[in-house]
């Protein structure tokens, strides 16, 4: 990895004067590149004044061949075209710029292709990161005056608090304790709004890490450490939008950048009308091209020159930091066929790498249809996985609402019934909650016995499961946004306690740690329950069970959201637990992890139960 200056000062260009000039270049997008063994053809954007005047682009180095340029609408831009050629070695090359009598010139960089290991599989268990709100290693960049936002206020739920990548870093044990095998952060790019600009998801500049979370060298450092411990990064970006801070908002190549309207108009949020055949082409527009927030100006994928843009830094990304998945925020937003066409590019790029999406609707067929396998549209989206609210919404209901027929815990039952849609529904990717829901401990009112159901149901069943920070801690706020990003107590020097330190968690708080602790590292010590066969058996009097075995391991389930007593025989579920009735107590609402229990043909279970419990025909040592 070329830990260099393209890391420190990524968009120096030095300007060599030939003569006195009118035109200048202060910025070439992407910065550098790394192309694969074949080559690759490229669109640079070329930032700077005048460049109206430029009628020749040449270039000092015989591995860069410029193929062409582009005057658009805007003098400050110029696109040109280069193919580039695999080198061996770091190559710093000069791009000349010559119009009339002036000419310039611009340093720009060609890195060595490096073969990677990239990819999520059901055999990974994620943990989500709010990066402001997790821990402050470095209070030095808490605060820079020159960007809009120059404060911090832990008191107040939308400014700023100081977490930064070092934070992480620093906390990498702890995470990795959790049975953790990867990483998804929040958008660490620059946020240069004048409010909220904490969440990073109104980007203003793609190729820059926010400097209040550190530096590319820091994010570099992250991301090698997670791989020397077998973990994963998750890169989480945002293709539907940008801030309106961005410098390519403010000052755009042309107008057709971004989908503009006569008025502020918003999106309608209704992706059914992607898909409905009877949908209004009003809303289908209103849906795709209207802006998700006053401050957040919806892109136009459809302009080739912003595709290609997008495309090229999602690949320098990748290139340069060794990245093995993105999280695509606001999916459904942007135009799909760019959407399927920046999939397949990447995928073209790096056949291992893994891309799963926020498709935050409310039924399977509409969560289904942004999938690959899904052959009932018009191109192939090459979408391999979603964040699966249907599961979230299923276990959101069914330890919040009584069970019936089809409702309450029976939900659940029904959702995982309808994975005959997915190619590879093992690939899902599961939460309890997010960083834009409620914390589940205080969706479920801060019920242990229901904290266990949900996250041992997460954990056991089917999907890559992701816990949000402090989930295992019982982090509780269910009020808005910028609440719910809570920070985590003891990541920063002046908290009073810390709770990274199991010692200083409460009773209340061991014991839900203890139970994540020990479900999680179960489920990344036992292909069972992540690759394995899964057999579930419907809903009845309020009981679900599902079993999971690889052939040398077998799981059994039990979850019961009655409000009495239920009685379950064990001859109902031979299939998977053969007349086996002894068993080992993994996790469980009123059995003592670790003990081996013996039934004869049934066993009782109370109201909010669950048990995970592991077969066998022998004794267990």
């Amino acid at each position: 990895m070329y830990r260099n200056a393209l890391f420190i000062s990524i968009f120096t260009l030095l300007p060599a004067f030939l003569t006195a000039q009118n035109f200048f270049v202060n910025r070439i997008d992407p910065p550098s590149w790394m192309p694969k063994p074949s080559g690759d053809t490229l669109e640079l954007l070329i930032r700077g004044s005048e460049l109206s005047d430029v009628d020749e682009v040449t270039s000092d180095n015989q591995n860069c061949t410029i193929l062409g340029f582009e005057h658009p609408e805007n003098a400050n831009y110029l696109y040109v075209s280069v193919f580039v050629n695999e080198v061996e070695s770091e190559q710093n090359l000069s791009l000349q710029f010559n119009g009339g009598r002036q000419s310039i010139s611009a340093n720009w960089k060609i890195n060595p292709w490096q073969e990677r290991k990239h990819g999520l599989t059901a055999s990974d268990y994620l943990y989500l990161i709010t990066p402001d709100r997790f821990a402050n290693a470095n209070p030095s960049n808490d605060v820079f005056l020159t960007m809009n936002e120059d404060s911090i206020a832990r008191e107040e739920p939308y400014a700023r608090h100081g977490g930064d990548i070092e934070g992480i870093t620093e906390r990498l044990d702890y995470i990795q304790n959790l049975g953790i095998t990867g990483l998804w952060v929040g958008p660490l790019l620059e946020n240069n709004e004048f409010k909220a600009s904490y969440h990073g998801y109104a980007i203003t500049d793609h190729y820059l890490i926010d400097p209040r979370f550190g530096t590319h060298e820091e994010y570099l450092d992250l991301v090698d450490q997670l791989h020397e411990r077998d973990m994963k990064m998750v890169m989480d970006v945002v293709y539907n939008h940008f801030g309106d801070q961005h410098y390519l908002f403010l000052d755009p190549p042309s107008a057709d950048w971004f989908n503009q309207w006569e008025e502020y108009t918003q999106t309608n949020y209704r992706a059914t009308a992607l898909m409905d055949p009877y949908a209004s082409e009003t809303e289908r527009k209103r849906m795709s091209d209207g802006w998700f927030d006053k401050h957040m100006p919806d892109v136009n994928q459809r302009n080739p020159h912003v595709a290609k843009w997008l495309i090229q830094n999602s690949m320098w990304w990748i290139d340069n930091f060794g990245i093995d998945a993105f999280r695509i925020d606001t999916y459904a937003y942007p135009d799909q066929r760019f959407m399927a066409d920046l999939d397949r590019e990447l995928l073209e790029r790096y056949p291992d790498f893994f891309i799963f999406a926020e498709t935050w609707v409310h039924h399977e067929p509409t969560q289904f249809w942004f999938m690959q396998e899904n052959e009932n549209r018009e191109f192939n989206s090459h979408l391999q996985s979603v964040t699966d609210f249907q599961f979230y919404f299923a276990l959101k209901e069914a330890l919040t609402s009584s069970t019936g027929w089809a409702n309450g815990l029976a939900k659940v039952y029904y959702v995982l019934a309808h994975d005959y849609m997915y190619e590879d529904p093992y690939r899902l990717v599961t939460f309890v909650d997010n960083h834009d829901e409620g914390r589940f401990y205080g969706m479920i009112g801060q019920d242990m016995r229901k904290y266990k159901m949900g996250l041992g149901l997460m954990l056991t069943t089917r999907g890559i499961p992701c816990t949000y920070y402090g989930t295992e801690i019982l982090l509780r706020e269910t009020d808005g946004h910028g609440k719910m990003r809570q920070d985590f107590p003891g990541g920063w020097a002046e908290d009073t306690v810390n709770k990274f330190e199991y010692d200083n968690l409460t009773e209340e708080e061991k014991e839900a740690f203890d139970f994540a602790y020990n479900i999680g590292n179960l489920r990344s010590s036992s292909p069972a329950l992540t690759t394995g066969r899964l057999m579930q058996w419907a809903v009845t009097d309020g009981v679900y069970a599902y079993a999971r075995t690889d052939g040398q391991r077998t799981f059994l389930i039990l979850i019961s959201a009655s409000d009495k007593d239920q009685s379950v025989e064990l001859s109902v579920y031979a299939e998977m637990i053969g007349d086996n009735r002894q068993f080992l107590v993994h996790g469980s609402t009123d059995l003592p992890t670790g003990d081996i229990v013996h039934f004869e043909s049934s066993l009782n279970l109370a109201p909010n139960t669950i048990h995970i419990l592991e077969v066998s025909t022998v004794p267990f040592e």
